[in-house]
């Protein structure tokens, strides 16, 4: 069944009142729309540059940036379980703040030959770039390359999540709640973890729901932690938001740069991560 862990108070109530005001308000004043996923979540993911402006304006999004984007932090998700022998290098790269790549993404719709021939070459950049990193540490270091890949979401009615697994290249993933639904319970929102049923065997990342049973149904809490290791039985899911009340989080995974995650025994490529959505 899924390893998970859940921590209370990670951050303290009042920095997580500071995140959401000081996210709210940049969302308010530049986010236009924003992508909505999932029936109602809107994000801005850190590979962007609304998020390094986010940081760079806001002074608690500065310190929980650097708090999270950290070999501290891998070292003690990571710590937390079994790693079946792996050690971990902490990499930035999709990451790192490019203000020509914004502007290639900006223009490439409306531009000639030339800038859809720049976005070409950044995107071959990248991808050749993550996996000589993942090369390197993983002969010379004996280390696993890992990017955190995180994003701000701000959940809204309508908002729910289907019984999946995570993504094939997430090793460790983790959840950390800014506010409280009143009467969660009934309002939706939860983070629910699940295990297959007696004489189930695994076929998908996204297994039928009558194949599975509740394990726990979590409830948000300003600074509440949430943390599991992505395996081939890693199910979980959110249930349906009915609340008027938006519910503000950080999503956020340790995701291997370059070949394949031995936490999977089974890999389901249907499942495959998209790095192309973080450029």
């Amino acid at each position: 069944m899924i390893q998970y862990k859940a921590q209370k108070s990670f951050l303290k109530e009042d920095f997580c009142k500071n995140l959401v005001q000081e996210g709210k308000t940049f969302f308010d004043n530049n986010i236009s729309g924003g992508d909505v996923i999932h029936g109602g979540r809107n994000f801005i993911p850190n590979s962007s540059l609304d998020w390094h402006d986010l940081c760079e304006k806001n002074e608690s999004w500065k310190k929980l940036n650097k708090k999270l984007n950290s070999q501290e932090f891998l070292d003690y998700v990571s710590g937390l379980f079994d790693q079946n022998n792996e050690q971990y290098k902490c990499i930035k790269l999709y990451t790192k703040k490019r203000n020509f790549s914004a502007n290639l993404n900006q223009k490439v719709k409306i531009s000639g030959f030339k800038t859809l021939l720049g976005a070409m070459v950044y995107k071959s950049y990248l991808f050749f770039t993550r996996h000589l990193i993942s090369f390197f540490n993983s002969i010379f270091r004996r280390k696993v390359s890992l990017e955190l890949l995180i994003d701000f979401s701000i959940a809204s009615k309508g908002y729910t999540r289907e019984v999946h697994r995570d993504s094939n290249n997430r090793k460790f993933v983790f959840l950390i709640y800014l506010n409280s639904l009143s009467s969660s319970a009934e309002e939706g929102g939860e983070f629910v973890t699940w295990k297959l049923k007696e004489n189930k065997d695994y076929k998908s990342g996204r297994p039928n729901p009558n194949d599975c049973e509740v394990i726990e149904k979590i409830s948000p809490e300003p600074g509440k932690l949430i943390v599991f290791k992505n395996d081939n039985f890693s199910f979980h899911s959110v249930s349906k938001m009915t609340s008027v009340e938006n519910r503000y989080f950080i999503y956020g995974g340790f995701t291997q740069l370059s070949g394949k995650n031995k936490f999977m025994e089974k890999y389901d490529y249907s499942m495959k991560t998209e790095f192309n959505i973080y450029l």
